[in-house]
C-alpha cells in the first residue's frame, strides 16, 4: 500500500484535478484509480470492510475529495453487492435494524453538511476518520466478546450514518460494534455488508437529490466497475484461505499514515 501511495502522489502532481485534457492525460489520470479500486475491492472481499477507507483516502490524493467520496459510493455498491451475496445466508434482520435505523436518521444531515463544506474541510474530515480508525484498531484489546444491547447498535448506526454521509466511510463505528459481539466471522461480514448497503443506497439517493451527481462521475464509475468486480472476487475467493493478521497490521499502519498526511499536509 505504501508503494501505491507513492505512485498516487506522483500521479496527482502530474494530472489535472478531475477533468484533465482528453486522451493521453486521461490515461495517466485513470491509471492510479485502477490500482486503488482493485486494492480496496480486494481488501473488502477478503475482510468484509475497508473499501471506503482505502479508496477514499487514496482517491483523495489524485482527485478532488468530494468527487472521490461520490465515486467511492458508486463503486461501493458494486463491491458490497458481491460480498453481501457471498454471505447472504448469515444475514440477520433482527441485528441489522437498530444499525440501519441509526444510520438513516443521521445520513440526511451529513449529506447536507457535505454539500456545504469546502474541499479542504472534507479532506480534513477524511483524515480525522482515518486516524481515529487506525488508532482504535491498533490499540484495541482482545477482551472477551459479549452480546451488546440494540441501543449500542443504534448509536453505532448514527455515527456510521454521519461519517458515511460526510466522507463515504461508514465502517469504523460499525466494525467496532460488530467485532465486540460474540458472532462468528461470517456473521460479522454479513452484518457489515448489510449495513454498508443501507448507507450506500441512502447516500446515493441523497447525493442525487442534492444535484451532486455528474455525468463525468458516472462515466468514471463505469470505467472502474470491472476493476471493482475483479478485486472483490479475488478477495472473496481467498477469504477462507489466507491469514489476514499481517495484512490487517500493514493496512492499519498505512491508514494511520494516510490520515496524518490528509489532516496535516494535503
Amino acid at each position: 500500500m505504501i508503494l501505491l501511495l507513492r505512485f498516487a502522489l506522483f500521479s496527482s502532481t502530474h494530472c489535472a484535478p478531475f477533468a484533465p485534457n482528453p486522451q493521453v492525460s486521461q490515461v495517466f489520470f485513470v491509471l492510479p484509480q485502477f490500482f486503488i479500486i482493485f486494492l480496496a475491492s480486494f481488501f473488502q472481499g477478503l475482510t468484509g470492510f475497508g473499501f471506503g477507507i482505502i479508496s477514499v483516502s487514496l482517491l483523495a490524493l489524485v482527485m478532488e475529495p468530494k468527487q472521490a467520496t461520490i465515486l467511492c459510493t458508486c463503486l461501493a455498491f458494486i463491491n458490497v453487492s458481491q460480498v453481501l451475496w457471498s454471505v447472504r445466508k448469515q444475514i440477520r434482520m433482527d441485528r441489522l435494524w437498530p444499525l440501519a435505523a441509526g444510520a438513516l436518521l443521521s445520513m440526511p444531515l451529513a449529506v447536507k453538511l457535505f454539500k456545504e463544506l469546502s474541499q479542504t474541510a472534507i479532506i480534513r474530515s477524511i483524515g480525522v476518520v482515518l486516524i481515529a480508525t487506525a488508532v482504535r484498531e491498533l490499540t484495541k484489546s482482545n477482551s472477551a466478546k459479549r452480546s451488546l444491547s440494540r441501543m449500542w447498535g443504534f448509536l453505532a448506526g448514527i455515527v456510521a450514518g454521519f461519517t458515511g454521509g460526510l466522507t463515504s466511510m461508514s465502517g469504523p463505528p460499525v466494525i467496532a460494534y460488530c467485532y465486540m459481539q460474540d458472532w462468528d466471522t461470517r456473521e460479522i461480514k454479513a452484518m457489515l455488508q448489510s449495513l454498508f448497503m443501507v448507507t450506500i443506497l441512502s447516500r446515493l439517493a441523497l447525493i442525487t437529490y442534492e444535484g451532486l451527481m455528474s455525468r463525468d462521475l458516472l462515466t468514471n464509475c463505469a470505467l472502474l466497475a470491472p476493476v471493482a468486480i475483479l478485486g472483490s472476487q479475488a478477495g472473496i475467493r481467498l477469504f477462507s484461505k489466507l491469514k489476514t493478521d499481517a495484512l490487517l497490521l500493514v493496512a492499519r499502519i498505512s491508514i494511520l499514515l494516510l490520515g496524518v498526511y490528509l489532516l496535516f499536509f494535503k
